[in-house]
């Protein structure tokens, strides 16, 4: 492996491509790390890490990790590419039941080229939507986006006026999305290719300090209790942690080579032909994707039925919600301080 990418460096045209992505990589991770004006990142931060300390977290921490921390950082990125994927997936469907843009995706680059300027301005609309939303839920009641959140324990996210951060931050948030798409795209043309998924795991690998330490304070230092794990659950997590990754990237790069015999032909005096060769079939084509989305689907109710539960009183809504997700069911114990 460490031989390839030696090799990989000393082509001209390559090395340029990977020093390119590179680049544009720390421009997105830049981006993840200046707050919106008008907004205090360092309560949030704090909670976030409680939470992290108590294994808790829910819809908002999912969320947050695709955005590489940005959103628990209140960064001009807190939306990331999400609403880019989410409109690509929109008229992906869109070309499948509406007429005029099966067509358009069959009129080649010119069609393909239209196709792609429709989704820039659905990522434009999602964005302004969702980031309005957003800023609303942090100016009047943080506590409901975000589960347990006591504005007296922590103090207040927003710190400015609310109509000049509701304009600012939904015009931040948007350009910074906006970036992280043209980001994504020009390393798809330029770079070493995926841009898009090259953004969103170089967002989740940027937290792998940060949840060594909340791990390790989880074991070794936990909040508001007097049980201490120790060291030999934490080395039986890091087992199993190096085990499941071993397993997923066996069954996402595993292939079945089916066999291929091409028959002889003869072309003059000549005999061509006769080779063999194999089709290899993937054992899982579409990754982990399926994996993550079932993950956000089954939150999204849980969510919405604790807040119910909890609003109406409701206590069958909120033993339903404890059912589908372990994550909301933590997120019910008081804050320990």
């Amino acid at each position: 492996m460490f031989s390839a990418f030696v090799n990989s460096l000393k082509i001209p045209e390559l090395r340029s491509r990977i020093f390119y992505t590179l680049a544009l990589l720390f421009v997105a991770r830049v981006g993840a790390q200046i707050p919106l004006p008008g907004i205090d990142p360092h309560p949030l931060e704090e909670f976030m890490r409680n939470q992290a300390s108590n294994g808790t977290g829910g819809l908002f921490s999912l969320y947050s990790m695709f955005t590489g921390g940005a959103l628990t950082r209140g960064a001009i990125c807190a939306l990331g590419i999400m609403p880019y994927i989410s409109a690509s997936i929109i008229f992906q469907l869109m070309t499948a039941v509406v007429p005029a843009f099966s067509r358009l995706q069959q009129e080649g680059d010119v069609g393909r080229q239209k196709l792609t300027q429709y989704t820039r301005y659905a990522t434009l609309l999602i964005c302004i939507i969702q980031g309005g939303l957003l800023i609303l839920a942090l100016e009047n009641s943080p506590g409901k986006l975000i589960p347990n959140y006591d504005v007296n324990t922590y103090g207040p996210i927003v710190i400015t006026g609310k109509l000049t951060f509701l304009f600012t931050g939904v015009t931040f948030m948007t350009a910074g999305t906006m970036l992280l798409m043209w980001l994504g795209e020009q390393i798809t043309q330029r770079g070493i290719g995926n841009g898009v998924s090259l953004l969103i795991t170089v967002g989740i690998l940027a937290q792998i300090p940060g949840t060594i330490a909340a791990v390790y304070r989880m074991f070794f230092h936990p909040i508001g209790t007097g049980n201490n794990p120790g060291l030999p659950i934490a080395v039986l997590m890091l087992v199993l942690f190096v085990l499941v990754t071993m397993g997923m990237i066996m069954v996402v790069q595993g292939q079945r080579k089916i066999p291929v015999q091409y028959a002889k032909r003869v072309v003059g005096n000549k005999v061509m032909g006769g080779q063999s060769s194999f089709l290899p079939l993937k054992v899982n084509y579409s990754g982990v994707m399926p994996v993550i989305f079932a993950q956000a689907i089954l939150l999204f109710p849980a969510q919405v039925f604790s807040q119910i539960g909890a609003a109406f009183n409701l206590k069958f809504m909120t033993d339903f919600a404890s059912a589908m997700s372990p994550a909301i069911r933590s997120t019910t114990r008081p804050i320990a301080s």
